[in-house]
């Protein structure tokens, strides 16, 4: 699929001559530390949408299409000699789960409004980390659509009373509305039953042993 450019990204790049470069900002945001990491492909600082890009070296591996419907996943490969990273990926459980944004520019076309998109924008999520002395490599991937829940009410054989006892969605909660001498439950039907409050049991044991549904 060919990529639309902007029509000063047009001009750029038939330029005979220009002091512009195009670049890949990498944009990492590590949601466990609610932080970021901005690095840039080029050779000097990228100052763009109020925010440093500094030049770090990193690799990327070619992102395919398949017609399979597979999701696509492809590595990126951060420098690490100097340990720099090592932190990060040690507060943050491995990095899994953070989020990485891929973006195209020129570096003359940007440099004329803070506030002009990247002439690509891809965004990723970390499926897997690993490191070494050389580099840290993150697997990235995209959110699987089939492993969304949909549904807002959770169906499962235990009780979903589940909060804080007293509170409205625990023990002894409006909800639950048992109000004897007990201070436990383990939301069981059978416990419910021992406690003379199965008419308020908020499981579904119809549905069999170990299975939750979503509707």
């Amino acid at each position: 699929m060919p990529i639309l450019l902007s029509p000063a990204a047009y001009i750029e790049k038939n330029s005979l001559a220009s002091t512009g470069v195009w670049g890949i900002l990498l944009e990492v945001y590590i949601p466990q530390l609610n932080d970021y990491i901005r690095i840039s492909s080029t050779n000097e600082d990228v100052v763009w949408m109020g925010s440093v890009w500094q030049p770090f070296p990193f690799e990327m591996d070619e992102i395919g299409d398949s017609s399979k419907g597979e999701i696509t996943q492809f590595a990126i490969r951060i420098c690490n000699i100097n340990g720099i990273l090592d932190g990060y990926v040690d507060q943050a459980n491995g990095g899994v789960g953070a989020i990485i944004k891929i973006m195209v520019v020129n570096t003359n076309v940007i440099c004329v409004s803070g506030e002009i998109p990247p002439e690509i924008e891809l965004d990723f999520i970390v499926k897997a980390t690993s490191i070494d002395n050389n580099w840290v490599t993150f697997t990235l991937g995209a959110t699987n659509p089939y492993s969304i829940l949909i549904g807002s009410r959770m169906i499962r054989t235990g009780c979903r009373f589940v909060g804080e006892n007293g509170t409205q969605n625990g023990f002894k909660g409006s909800r639950c509305k048992y109000s004897g001498v007990a201070t436990s439950c383990n939301k069981t039907l059978t416990r419910c039953r021992e406690l003379g409050n199965s008419d308020n049991f908020g499981g579904f044991p119809g549905i069999g042993i170990g299975n939750t549904f979503y509707v």
